[in-house]
């Protein structure tokens, strides 16, 4: 997003870390497009992003969220990365592992069976599906 950064100056609760692509006059910029699609695949800054995450998969969990900020180049992003870690009272940046910052673990429950949409009949979901898919 052109100017994300700017969107943290409305945080305000406590223990909040923003993070944005570009400063407030910037533009945010894709990395690669698919021109028979018409659009952009992957923006610069989530491009660099997973080439942190892979250049240390191994070792990811002794990064540092100031690791990955400071792994960021205004050469290549075409932009300058702006963070915002002023409102953490109990941790520095330096002290917080990526992983609490972007790992969560979530467990799904897998069903044979649709799941019955609240206000729709099973059978109307099923029919649903049934009928995008021929």
């Amino acid at each position: 997003t052109c100017q994300a950064a700017t969107m943290s100056n409305a945080f305000y609760s406590p223990n909040v870390v923003g993070i944005g692509s570009s400063k407030l006059g910037e533009n945010s910029y894709s990395m690669s497009h698919d021109s028979n699609l018409g659009v952009a695949l992957i923006d610069r800054f989530t491009f660099y992003t997973l080439d942190f995450f892979q250049q240390h998969a191994k070792g990811i969990r002794a990064k540092s969220l100031h690791e990955l900020f400071h792994s960021y180049k205004p050469g290549p992003l075409r932009s300058n990365v702006e963070w915002r870690s002023d409102l953490m009272q109990e941790r520095n940046i330096t002290d917080i592992p990526i992983l609490d910052f972007f790992g969560q673990v979530t467990h799904a429950k897998l069903t044979s069976q649709p799941y019955p949409l609240r206000g729709r009949p099973l059978n109307e979901a099923t029919t649903a599906k049934t009928t995008l898919d021929a």
